[in-house]
């Protein structure tokens, strides 16, 4: 028995700071129940005796979500006879948030399935039965704004705020903590002055930023409004006197805003910087002040009194304290020093709670939380997944520390999940608070390559970082690690480059650069095989092989090695390579730097761009000539200047390519050589295009796919507009 609901979410009066409990949080796909598996289709009903029923929710089938999921919710009767009373059942939102499309099976049951899908905005959603409610979950599917690489947070001074400084798109973003919503507050796009490049952990006073840039030695000041950045102290043309900054990490002010108080990575020194005239002081560095050198200083806090900045000292595997009147420095806490508990390894960010009694360290080498206790030096662990120590979400990679207003919550940022996660200080279980994951299943971490498989249906990522290759589905943007150290037999693969496919389906081949060899997997067994080294076939040795180009038929495969300059063939049965252009064969443009490779729709040419001349060459499979299609001779437009990413489409009358410097996506007319920006920082909406690498176009060539960072963005051509399909 289905039944298909519509519903408009509109905003709800309920209160959604209450986030996902982490007692579903350590979930995984495989642990929530099927709903084939937790469903009693055979259950029959006393209609003689029916009353009306009671039900539990169980925990939604994903802990966030974004347009392309299907969300799954099991209902289980805990009292009554009567089916699922449809007038009882609803979705609420927040802020933006809606899923218009409710599908309930089996609704007569004991146990009834609510499919929620089609959703859109952002905000937080919850499935409502009755008087029973489900967790919320957050729901980001506006895909204009994403997080990257969250550097820094930053609260406003009622926390209803939280400032996120992303260092991949250069941009910082607003998220109300109530609604969970996403804006830009400053980036290349928006506001003017000083570049963000390079910047250190910030902070905020005055509905103004304070942003320590290593790039350019300088004190930056951020406008909230506007998005207006001004230049406060140092820079290539020093503003203010004193010795200038080197390499400044973090900052922190005191409390009537008028001095920031920096650290130099580089110089070991803490500053006092006059935010009125960027003068600068060093008060505590190997001259002045006594005790311990700061060493490889990272992050800084400061007493309200302003008489104390605790200072997290990498080199020193310690926390630091400097008395601000002379810079006189002790040890606070440090394995064998002072205070108890498991040594720093490398310790980075630190914050304090707001009656100055505890310290919170993050150490990414042994990927946990501390608590630390000032006046003895004690160090405890809060936060270990990977010993068991608090439950919820991994940490992996941590970006920032920051505690809530009410010292019940630490909140930080992870790299790798692109996301912003609390721990609970009471329980210490950790949750999501924000994320920009796109679907669900394996990370993408790395991310190198892609390719789709021969019929289209899945995308292939080879992924460095677990050296490992991801089948994300195109209908639901599920990751699957279909070939890794634990799967399959055979050769692991290590730094792996370009893939493609023949016309088997299962048989796919990938450049594993770590061992200078091809490798086929078989996605049937999930084996490896190595087809080609400098011990399987004749020909070269593989030096830099890079790309990868696979005909419709055949036993011959394609590829660019730019340590050898030349591009090959390779049979796939017996390993043997042979020259196809370069090394003397062939004439035209040097060879030098190839990069995409891309065999045409005919089977008969290969295009590559030249890296370091910016140069788009055909190649003649059966002569090896090479042909300039376009650079700056040939053709007008953007240069195409050290492409990391370029397709071609089957009428062989437009390419693609990725300009990694100017932060542009290029087409080019293969006829005359002209070159189009068709996406860029003010071309098209959604995530940046800054280090987007690798591209292939969508079945119908209307689209472009391309990594970026630790995702997939889709590109529509026509309007250069992006969005995340998977991350």
């Amino acid at each position: 028995f289905n039944i298909f609901l519509v519903f408009s979410c509109s905003k709800s009066e309920i209160n959604f700071n209450s986030l996902i409990s982490e007692r579903f949080a350590e979930q995984s796909e495989t642990e929530i129940e099927s709903p084939a598996e937790n469903n009693n289709q055979n259950e029959s009903l006393d209609e003689s005796n029916a009353d009306p029923s009671s039900y539990t929710i169980s925990a939604p089938s994903i802990l966030y979500a974004n347009a392309r999921d299907t969300i799954i919710y099991t209902l289980t009767r805990t009292s009554g006879t009567e089916g699922l009373d449809l007038s009882k059942l609803s979705l609420v939102g927040m802020a933006s948030a809606t899923c218009p499309n409710l599908n309930v099976i089996n609704a007569e049951t004991d146990n009834p399935i609510v499919y929620v899908e089609n959703c859109s905005g952002e905000g937080f959603i919850q499935l409502e039965y009755d008087e029973v409610s489900s967790i919320q979950i957050p729901l980001n599917a506006n895909f204009e704004n994403h997080l990257n690489r969250v550097r820094s947070i930053a609260f406003n001074d009622d926390h209803s705020i939280a400032y996120l400084l992303d260092i991949t798109t250069d941009t910082i973003f607003a998220l109300d903590m109530n609604t969970s919503s996403l804006s830009v507050v400053s980036s290349r796009s928006v506001g003017t002055g000083e570049d963000l490049d390079s910047s250190g952990v910030m902070v905020f006073y005055n509905n103004k930023l304070y942003i320590p840039e290593s790039s350019d030695d300088k004190i930056v000041e951020v406008d909230i409004f506007t998005g207006n950045r001004s230049l406060l102290s140092g820079g290539s043309a020093p503003l203010g006197t004193g010795d200038p900054l080197v390499n400044p990490t973090s900052i922190a002010l005191n409390s009537d805003g008028s001095i920031a108080f920096v650290i130099d990575n580089s110089l070991n020194a803490l500053f006092s910087v006059n935010l009125a005239s960027g003068n600068r002081i060093v008060i505590s560095d190997s001259v002045i002040g006594s005790g311990t050198n700061l060493d490889d200083p990272r992050d800084i806090v400061l007493t309200a009194d302003n008489s104390i900045a605790y200072i997290m000292s990498y080199g020193n595997d310690a926390i630091m304290s400097v008395d601000l009147s002379n810079g006189d420095r002790s040890i606070i806490s440090r394995s064998g020093t002072r205070g108890t508990g498991t040594a720093f390894v490398n310790a980075d960010r630190i914050t304090m709670s707001s009656d100055e009694t505890t310290l919170y360290v993050s150490d990414n080498y042994l990927e946990v939380i501390f608590k630390v206790n000032i006046a003895t030096g004690d160090r405890e662990i809060i936060a270990d997944s990977q010993n068991g120590i608090g439950s919820g979400f991994e940490l992996n990679d941590i970006g920032d520390l920051a505690l809530s207003s009410d010292d019940n919550r630490l909140y930080y940022s992870i790299y790798a999940s692109t996301g912003i996660y609390h721990v609970d200080l009471a329980t210490q279980e950790r949750s999501i608070f924000y994320s920009s994951i796109v679907g669900s299943g394996s990370s993408l971490l790395d991310p190198q390559r892609i390719t789709f498989s021969p019929s289209k249906d899945y995308m292939y990522v080879s992924e460095d970082d677990n050296r490992q290759i991801i089948q994300i589905d195109m209908a639901t943007g599920l990751r699957t690690s279909v070939i890794n150290s634990s799967t399959g037999v055979g050769p692991e693969i290590v730094n792996p480059k370009d893939m493609c496919f023949l016309s088997d389906p299962n048989i796919g081949y990938v450049i594993s650069s770590y061992f200078d060899s091809i490798v086929e997997f078989d996605l049937s067994t999930a084996n490896t095989t190595n087809i080609a080294n400098d011990t399987i076939g004749t020909g070269d040795n593989l030096l830099s092989a890079r790309d990868l180009s696979c005909p419709s038929t055949g036993s011959t495969i394609y590829y660019s090695d730019s340590g050898n300059d030349t591009i090959y063939a390779l049979d796939i049965n017996t390993g043997n390579r042979s020259i196809v252009s370069g090394q003397g064969l062939g004439s035209g443009i040097a060879i030098d730097l190839p990069f995409g490779l891309s065999l045409n729709a005919s089977e008969d040419s290969l295009y590559y761009v030249e890296q370091p001349s910016a140069t788009l060459v055909r190649v003649d499979i059966s002569s090896g000539n090479r042909t300039i299609v376009s650079n700056s001779s040939t053709g007008s437009g953007p240069s195409i200047d050290y492409g990391t990413g370029f397709a071609l489409n089957s009428a062989e009358t437009k390419a693609y390519s990725i300009n990694p410097y100017d932060r542009l996506i290029i087409e080019i007319d293969i006829a005359t050589g002209d070159r189009t920006i068709i996406a860029s920082e003010s071309i098209g909406t959604g995530p940046t295009v800054a280090g987007s690498k690798d591209l292939i176009l969508s079945d119908d060539e209307t689209s472009l796919y391309s990594i970026l960072e630790t995702g997939i963005i889709e590109l529509d051509i026509a309007t250069g507009n992006r969005t995340f399909i998977s991350r």
